[in-house]
């Protein structure tokens, strides 16, 4: 008996959706998308976060911001990384962060030196900006206690703004809301106003990057077991003793969940393969039973 020789063709399952677009960036652009991204939620115009930066004008804030289209790209530098994050209010990392869309609707890849043959996705880029258990190297681990050091200065400062903020009890009684009282008052009110609405800011700022951050980490989780899942399953071609060829749909279990019929030439039961794919994932149910 001939010996029946066999092809196994991994391809996704018949009900997985078209893969996502593949699109190269830059870090240079990935801060100008996140600056304006968190501009426009700050609530800030091109005009007023040019003047927090030290005088840009509004022209050198929409052309970095532009960076993302690709066409002219901005290269900044680390004293403006480090003013753009403190006029948004927000930690260095958060302009690092992938796109909204990364992993759905689009998978962004770095774009690096043309030697190198290895793609880096940008959302492998998050060890490189929080810390990671998994390194244990010298430096790391020195840097991770730098970071708890100065987190819980820095915590401990916060709480007593908070607290001073929150404490202040400047309310104006009846005899103070004339003269030279008022006068003296007014100040301390406007202070105490205006700094706790900056704390509420920065507790806003703070949910929405945790929220950012846990639906990204979120996305990976699915992305990862999605993966394995269509690794699992594929299309088994084989060639049988006559000569011609069929395939088998393979569940992830390993179980034959349906067979086709055969072809003359391989290149023919591989159209019929990704006919199957193609035309499965976009198909409805039209039950003519009866029952």
């Amino acid at each position: 008996m001939t010996e029946v020789a066999e092809t196994v063709v991994s391809v996704k399952a018949a009900v997985d959706t078209a893969a996502p677009r593949v699109q190269s960036v830059t870090i240079n652009q990935l801060v100008g998308y996140n600056m304006a991204w968190y501009r426009k939620l700050a609530g800030l115009t091109q005009e007023q976060f040019g003047r927090g930066l030290g005088g840009w004008t509004k022209v050198a804030v929409s052309a970095a911001e532009r960076s993302w289209d690709g066409k002219r790209i901005r290269k900044f530098d680390a004293d403006e990384l480090v003013a753009i994050a403190r006029v948004l209010e927000i930690p260095v990392p958060a302009l690092f962060l992938p796109p909204v869309d990364a992993g759905t609707a689009v998978t962004y890849v770095l774009e690096e030196k043309p030697e190198l043959e290895d793609q880096t996705l940008l959302t492998e880029l998050l060890p490189s900006f929080l810390p990671s258990r998994d390194n244990q190297s010298p430096a790391a681990d020195a840097f991770r206690k730098r970071l708890v050091a100065l987190g819980a200065s820095s915590l401990s400062e916060a709480g007593n703004w908070t607290a001073l903020a929150e404490g202040i009890d400047v309310e104006p009684s009846e005899h103070d809301t004339q003269g030279p009282h008022r006068t003296a008052l007014d100040p301390l009110i406007r202070e105490r106003d205006e700094l706790i609405r900056r704390i509420e800011d920065l507790r806003a700022l703070e949910r929405e990057y945790r929220s950012r951050l846990l639906a990204y980490m979120e996305s990976q989780i699915v992305a990862l077991r999605s993966e394995e899942s269509s690794k699992a399953r594929k299309f088994v071609l084989k060639k049988g003793s006559g000569g011609k060829y069929h395939f088998n749909l393979v569940a992830a279990n390993g179980q034959v969940i349906a067979t086709s019929e055969t072809y003359q030439d391989k290149q023919s039961a591989l159209r019929a393969i990704e006919s199957v794919i193609f035309n499965a994932s976009r198909a409805g149910i039209d039950d003519q039973a009866g029952e």
